[in-house]
């Protein structure tokens, strides 16, 4: 390291990785092996392909390592190579997701508190310098997560300069680099691509288990570092973690804690209790075994199961742990402890579980029992004094051991395996497992129960678990013609791709969706199953459904339920092109992965915050505010959006007079009636005339005269009611501004006033080259962003778009954007279908500038992610009647005589698919960016 690397004038030196990390975690130093990573990935501008750490030694600490890392080597005048902004830490269990995404969170907030407050130490200096990467946003550190099916948290892909983090499972990673991502608009599909494959770091976490992901990011790694725009702006890195470096190949660079350091002494005292303290095995091969049984014989091996967590807290192991292999299990046990141990609190842990009481339960104290599937074998920061755990692969049995004793702070932690009656195992009670790998495990805890450190990480160091039988003989690289095709993301084809040969380890097609409960309007009062569709779907565009709602599910699981005799009424999916209603009687439509699946609220199918074919609790509806949370501003909400209150018409309100209810309803339609805007202040002056404010405002959790609370409340109202005309179908109070996201609105409106087109395609060219610039791109390249910015909006020239605009009314000078928060007439109104305005800005771009570099063409017509294979119009369907001839021979050539295509391939090979995706991605955030500041 040269000596301006060492000594940084903005503050940072790596050294006070130590003071870094202590300031994120209650004064705790890092491990050495940890302080070695950092040192590594600061050095040498890259990870290394593997982290080698037994379960327990705080592979967590991966994100305090990137954090460190991107504002070291991002420090303005730092000259060695930079760190990837982005970390994705990719893991299969949606439990973990959501505990990094915590820990990641907490991260942010120490920081932001520390730009916030001044603050000189090392959280201060980190902080300015991560916050200068994208001044134009507050980003300090972005947080996302990607999991479960949940309409997929939105920012990221807006933001390609800030120090980022996301949290994600291996479907949505892996469909996202594919350009295919779950539950993401067409638009948005290259986007993420582009920023996946280049200035980010995918970690792999547990990567025995995802194989075919590692495969597939490694494979789309060498292929994105071929582009170009690899000299200036890195390649993918990959990560995996693992407790078994003799699976890794020799030349990799791997770094972690290795067993002959723990058996030196080479390691911190701390770290050596964790590894080497004593799990002694017990294996109970004549039950209780719950998997697979029904009857009589599950109800006995639920009570033996309740019976042995009893006496672990009677002998002081608390808490215990209880991890069985189906949820069915656990939700028979944690059912039967809430009855017949209601002494005991007791939390349950599966993968299908909302997020919604996961919080809840944490908020109630420390539990004395856990009850948990699979959900918990990788990285969760639990500490069980105590395990009782059905057999299981040896892996998996490892890590759900890594639970037991995690902190070493006992001299020992027992471990009680429940085994399969008979002496063969059955499929019947070895699945989720194979019944060979079930035996081979058995087989190996025989020895381990014969070693008196039975299953410490030292004792599975030395003897390692066997791993289990691979789900499918090789795995697949993804050839470059097959991602190719992916890539032309605006095709339809007749059947879309199935990633999953490319992104599972298994072949089993299913794959994730989600369940939300909403109260959604009827058509009027007393009408129960008559749910009004339209207003159903404007309640949903206006408040979609958010992470803490979802009930997580899977395809498999799900759809026979919702075509089974005690199915919805009425459900809404979320597709592509917005929300869907779907009649379950008229045949449920193929479910695809990552999709958001909206039911009334109260549809009978859950049993302990989980949807099941047995379950009979209504989904409920977690707008509703409960007694835990009844204040407004009191948000349980994950990610950027507030809490929210929606009150509908025909469905009563807990703990509100329907009279009340209904009044509010009509108070909102007169509102509307007299063209008097909704806020909290207008509906507050209505029902205080009718003397019912107090009661709502009680409801809502807002203090008396508190007029900034008031302001920060936006009040959105739905149509009339069919058959309740005097009322409007919903109200909507949320604690967030009603800013525009979504890329159609920001394309052509602005919260503030009017823009003019010349103003913001000068903006947005001045913007994108500064991006170009803060990400190392050359001048040559600045250059080209900066002229595709200064003519990416042409096209809104055309003067049915500029009708469209102002609705008629014209303009002194084009827009660029309505004065309009939404503009109320739909651009069909004045528009041919399926025209975009982007399309035609390539064509004018050719007449303008003859000899223009195809890129700069492609990057134009792509902005808005379309265009990514053929536009749907040509020449003539595109063009104005009055255009003049050099402009439609331009369009002629492009698009009659084939030349947009041929550019389109020419720059896929030139640049690369994942290269020319991330250069747009650039430009589409120098758009974004500059029309949310109004401009």
């Amino acid at each position: 390291m040269t000596p301006q690397q060492t000594a940084i004038t903005a503050g940072l030196t790596l050294p006070e990785f130590g003071s870094f990390f202590a300031a994120l975690n209650d004064g705790n130093r890092p491990f050495g092996w940890q302080q070695e990573l950092a040192e590594f990935v600061i050095r040498n501008g890259r990870w290394p392909e593997a982290i080698v750490a037994p379960t327990g030694s705080g592979k967590s600490a991966v994100l305090d390592v990137h954090v460190f890392a991107v504002a070291v080597t991002h420090a303005p005048d730092w000259s060695g190579p930079r760190v990837p902004r982005r970390l994705w830490h990719v893991v299969g269990r949606r439990a973990l997701v959501d505990d990094m995404a915590e820990r990641a969170q907490h991260h942010a907030r120490a920081l932001s508190n520390a730009l916030t407050e001044g603050e000189d130490g090392v959280l201060g200096r980190a902080a300015r310098i991560l916050h200068s990467l994208s001044p134009w946003t507050e980003t300090v550190l972005g947080v996302t997560t990607l999991r479960g099916g949940i309409a997929p948290e939105r920012g990221w892909q807006d933001d390609p300069l800030s120090c980022q983090i996301i949290c994600a499972t291996p479907d949505m990673a892996g469909s996202r680099l594919l350009f295919r991502g779950y539950g993401s608009s067409v638009g948005m599909r290259p986007r993420e691509a582009g920023l996946l494959a280049h200035d980010s770091v995918l970690v792999v976490d547990e990567a025995h288990l995802n194989r075919q992901l590692l495969t597939t990011a490694q494979r789309v790694s060498a292929l994105a570092a071929e582009s170009p725009l690899a000299a200036h702006v890195q390649a993918l890195q990959v990560v995996e973690t693992t407790a078994t470096p003799a699976a890794l190949p020799s030349d990799s660079a791997a770094i972690g804690v290795a067993l002959d350091d723990i058996r030196a002494g080479r390691i911190e005292p701390e770290l050596s209790q964790r590894l080497t303290r004593p799990k002694p095995v017990t294996l109970h091969t004549d039950g209780p075994w719950l998997s697979g049984q029904t009857g009589a014989a599950a109800t006995s091996a639920a009570r033996e199961i309740m019976a042995m967590v009893q006496d672990a807290v009677k002998a002081g192991q608390t808490p215990v742990g209880v991890v069985v292999n189906r949820v069915a299990s656990a939700l028979a046990v944690h059912d039967l402890l809430q009855k017949g141990a209601p002494e005991l609190r007791v939390q349950l842990i599966v993968g299908p579980r909302r997020r919604w009481e996961q919080t809840t339960d944490r908020s109630k104290g420390a539990p004395d029992v856990y009850v948990a599937t699979q959900a918990i074998e990788v990285g969760l920061d639990l500490d069980f004094a105590a395990l009782i755990t059905d057999l299981a692969p040896g892996a998996a049995l490892a890590q759900r051991a890594g639970r037991v004793n995690r902190r070493g702070l006992r001299d020992m932690g027992p471990v009680h395996v429940l085994c399969p009656p008979g002496e063969k195992v059955t499929e019947k009670f070895a699945l989720p497992y194979r019944p060979s790998d079930l035996e081979a495990s058995a087989t190996w805890l025989d020895r381990r129960a014969a070693d008196p450190n039975g299953i410490a990480p030292t004792a599975i160091l030395a003897d390692p678990a066997p791993a289990e039988a691979p789900s499918r003989p090789v795995f697949s690289e993804i050839e470059p013609s097959r991602a190719a095709l992916f890539s032309r993301t605006s095709e339809r084809l007749v059947v879309e791709p199935d990633l999953t040969l490319w992104l599972r380890d298994g072949l089993d097609p299913d794959a994730d969706v989600t369940v939300v409960g909403r109260r959604l309007p009827r058509v009027g009062e007393g009408v129960d199953d008559g749910i009004d569709i339209g207003e159903s779907i404007a309640l949903l565009t206006i408040a979609p459904p958010q992470p803490h709602e979802a009930y997580p599910s899977t395809i498999t699981r799900l759809a026979p339920m919702l075509r089974g005799r005690r199915s919805p009424s009425v459900m809404f999916i979320r597709r592509e092109d917005g929300w869907e209603a779907v009649s379950p009687s008229d045949g449920v439509p193929q479910l695809r992965p990552g999709e958001t699946i909206v039911v009334p609220h109260d549809w009978a199918a859950t049993m302990s915050a989980v949807i099941v074919p047995e379950g009979t609790s209504e989904v409920g509806d977690v707008l509703d505010p409960s007694p835990e949370d009844p204040a407004l501003g009191a948000t349980h909400a994950v990610g950027t959006q507030g809490r929210s209150v929606a009150v509908t018409t025909g469905r009563p309100l807990a703990g509100v007079a329907d009279h009340l209810r209904q009044s509010l309803l009509e108070v909102a339609a007169a509102l509307q009636d007299e063209d008097e805007a909704l806020t909290v202040r207008s509906v507050r002056h209505a029902l205080q005339d009718r003397g019912q404010w107090e009661t709502w405002r009680l409801y809502l959790g807002i203090p008396e005269q508190d007029s900034e609370l008031e302001a920060r409340i936006a009040v959105v109202a739905g149509g009339r009611s069919s058959e309740a005309p005097e009322q409007a179908s919903w109200v909507l109070f949320s604690i967030r501004h009603p800013a525009v996201s979504d890329d159609a609105e920001l394309s052509v409106t602005s919260v503030s006033q009017r823009v003019f087109l010349a103003d913001h395609q000068r903006d947005v060219a001045g913007r994108a080259r500064e991006s170009g610039l803060r990400a190392g791109l050359p001048e040559g390249m600045l250059q080209l962003l900066e002229l595709a910015g200064l003519h990416h909006d042409d096209g809104k020239r055309d003067p049915r778009f500029q009708d469209w605009l102002t609705q008629g009314k014209g303009s002194t000078e084009p827009l660029a954007k309505s004065g309009h928060a939404r503009l109320p007439r739909r651009q069909k109104s004045f528009l041919p279908c399926k025209w975009r305005h982007e399309q035609l800005s390539a064509a004018m771009l050719c007449e303008a500038v003859p000899g223009v570099d195809p890129l700069i063409v492609r990057l134009v017509g792509t902005s808005h992610g379309l265009g990514r294979g053929v536009f749907p119009m040509n020449s003539d369907e595109l063009l104005h009647p009055s255009a003049h001839d050099s402009l439609r021979a331009a369009a002629t050539e492009l698009f009659d005589v084939g030349q947009w295509d041929a550019w389109v391939e020419r720059t896929d090979v030139e640049w690369g698919i994942w290269g020319v995706a991330w250069l747009e991605a650039l430009l589409r955030s120098a758009d974004v960016s500059i029309s949310k500041e109004g401009r």
